[in-house]
């Protein structure tokens, strides 16, 4: 756990990453979370290695079989846009979050951001790094991070799921 001492219009915020945990574990869209913020050096920046609930996947697996049932083929673009639609969907639950931790703590600087950094072949287990960040900071920046998070991730560090 880390341990955040932040100040925002004279008051002093103590942020600890078990809560924001606990904040992200609550919601159904997550099915399992860890909190890999002392892995940086990045200062006022926690992390979360998360992993996507497999019943928000349900819908996708009734789609393909009426598909097949049909006589038709999967078109590979599928694949794609249905990507796309769970990146739309991880960014809506990313700025759902972020709302979330400036009411609470009453801070204005606060930006979330994502990486999928895994997928399984089935197309139904996403695991990506979050990140919340207590402070300004260029979105790229916090883009860069979490790339080089999954990456690391992805190379072997996870064993998280296994």
């Amino acid at each position: 756990m880390v341990s955040l001492k932040l100040h925002s219009n004279r008051k002093k915020i103590d942020v600890k990453s078990r809560d924001i945990k606990i904040l992200l574990e609550a919601s159904d869209d997550i099915e399992n979370c860890q909190d890999i913020s002392d892995t940086i050096n990045e200062e006022d920046i926690l992390v979360f290695d998360c992993q996507l609930s497999k019943e928000l996947f349900s819908a996708k697996y009734d789609l393909e079989a009426l598909i097949e049932a049909l006589g038709e083929e999967v078109d590979d673009g599928y694949f794609d846009m249905f990507y796309e639609d769970v990146r739309d969907y991880i960014k809506g639950f990313s700025d759902d979050i972020e709302a979330e931790i400036q009411e609470k703590y009453g801070f204005d600087d606060v930006r979330c951001n994502f990486n999928i950094y895994s997928i399984n072949q089935d197309f139904d287990d996403f695991k990506f790094i979050f990140i919340v960040a207590f402070k300004k900071i260029e979105i790229k920046k916090l883009n860069s991070i979490a790339q080089i998070l999954g990456k690391r991730r992805l190379l072997g560090a996870s064993k998280f799921y296994s």
